[in-house]
Order: C-alpha cells, then sequence, then structure tokens
C-alpha cells in the first residue's frame, strides 16, 4: 500500500513508532501518515499552454478533460488546483500572478508546453493539440472528455458545440435552431438559455464556444475575455484565408 501511495504521488510526511494498538496481535504497530502532493498526483493533471495572450490551462484525468480555462499574463488563477499546479511549475510571480509573456520563454518545456512529466495520456494529448491549433497545424480536436458537472439541458449543447466549423460563426438562435427540432420559433425563446449554457462550457477552446455570437454578430459572452474570443476567431478565420498556413 505504501508502495501504491507514493506511485500515485503522495509523500510520507511523517511517522509514529509503536503507537498504535492492535487489539488482535496485541502489540504497538508503527503509523505512517502520507499527504497527498496534490500537483504531484499521477492521475489528475494540468497543463499550460502559452499563446500571445496568455496561457491555455487544460485539467483532466486518466479518463479524459474535465475543465479548461484561459488566462492571461499578470492575471490570477481563480480555480486552485490549476493555481497550485502552476506554483508548482513555476510560472506565477510572488504575488501568485501568472508571469508575464517573456518570463515564461525559459520555462516552456518539450516546444511550448508546460505539464508535469507523468501527467496522464488525455491532458498529454490536449497539449500537444492546443499546441498544433495555436501553431495554425490543427483544425478539429480529438479528445476524450469526461466532464463531472453541468446539467442535461447544458450538456446537449456542449456536445452540439463541436459542430461548428472551423473558422465560421453561428448566434446563439442559430445553435438553438439545432436544437429544437428545426423550428426557428423554439429557437428564439432558447437563445438565452442557450447562452448561458455556453457561458458555463467548463471546456473552452475543446468544445469552441467561441464560435457563438451574438444575434447582431457581435461578440459576447466569453468566460475567457472578449478580446481572446476575438484573437481565436482572428486565427481562424485568417487560417483560413491563407490556405491553411500561418
Amino acid at each position: 500500500m505504501q508502495q501504491l501511495f507514493r506511485q500515485i504521488g503522495f509523500s510520507e510526511e511523517g511517522r509514529q513508532r509503536h503507537s498504535l494498538y492492535h487489539p488482535i496481535t496485541r502489540l504497538h504497530e508503527d503509523v505512517i501518515r502520507f499527504s497527498l502532493l496534490r500537483p504531484e498526483f499521477r492521475l489528475y493533471a494540468t497543463a499550460f499552454i502559452p499563446f500571445k495572450l496568455g496561457v491555455f490551462a487544460v485539467t483532466g484525468n486518466q479518463i479524459g478533460l474535465t475543465f479548461a480555462d484561459f488566462i492571461h499574463y499578470g492575471d490570477r488563477l481563480t480555480d486552485l488546483y490549476q493555481h497550485e499546479c502552476a506554483e508548482s511549475a513555476g510560472i506565477l510571480d510572488q504575488q501568485g500572478h501568472l508571469q508575464l509573456r517573456a518570463n515564461l520563454v525559459d520555462l516552456q518545456i518539450k516546444k511550448g508546453i508546460i505539464a508535469p512529466e507523468a501527467a496522464p495520456e488525455p491532458v498529454r494529448r490536449a497539449a500537444e493539440q492546443v499546441k498544433a491549433y495555436f501553431a495554425g497545424e490543427l483544425t478539429q480536436f480529438d479528445l476524450p472528455i469526461a466532464i463531472e458537472q453541468g446539467s442535461e439541458f447544458q450538456a446537449s449543447v456542449w456536445d452540439i458545440l463541436p459542430q461548428i466549423p472551423y473558422g465560421t460563426t453561428w448566434t446563439y438562435e442559430e445553435l438553438a435552431y439545432q436544437l429544437s427540432e428545426k423550428d426557428w420559433a423554439t429557437a428564439r425563446r432558447m437563445a438565452r438559455a442557450v447562452g448561458s449554457a455556453c457561458g458555463a462550457n467548463p471546456l473552452p477552446l475543446i468544445l469552441p464556444c467561441h464560435r457563438v455570437i451574438g444575434k447582431d454578430r457581435r461578440l459576447v459572452g466569453f468566460s475567457g475575455g472578449l478580446d481572446i474570443k476575438e484573437f481565436l476567431l482572428d486565427h481562424e478565420i485568417m487560417r483560413c484565408n491563407t490556405g491553411g498556413s500561418l
């Protein structure tokens, strides 16, 4: 058992000798205390992929991806686990903010990816694919998803997001139309709820809610910030307009 604990990221915290009385053997046995080093927990990990405006942080386990977020350079990480992983990776400054882009150059492991060597396979795959996306080399993700939250309606919205083609946009009403048995009247009534579901998307970029825009074609409602939403759309449109090379 002790070996298993160490393999998955636990560390021996202390040892109390002859402190536990066993009622059957009538002997006092050692008590070993283990603590979990959360960023080193090999069954769960976060990878950070730097890009022009910040880093994309993607978290997952051995089954699939569970959560992702965009963090601007100089900002705090709002997710506690991702904050601990970023601190462990040395990419936070003394105030706990994400370091500026220039300061991350020397920390970019594996040519643009900051991640534990023992990260679960889905997290490593996601990091490589996201890196390829930002390099203009990939237009569609092929990754296992293991979302641990959301209502049935939210899940139905998230499931349809990958159907939006790379480099194009749908309005919230157009997305609702796909869920409403192709009924525009119903779609108009559903549009606000669809927008809320997109805002709650736990895997932005992987499930591309950045391709959903307002009815008047304005950029609205993106968890990573409208500047990043604009950057992602410009990135995709530019790649389409240049025939697949950036």
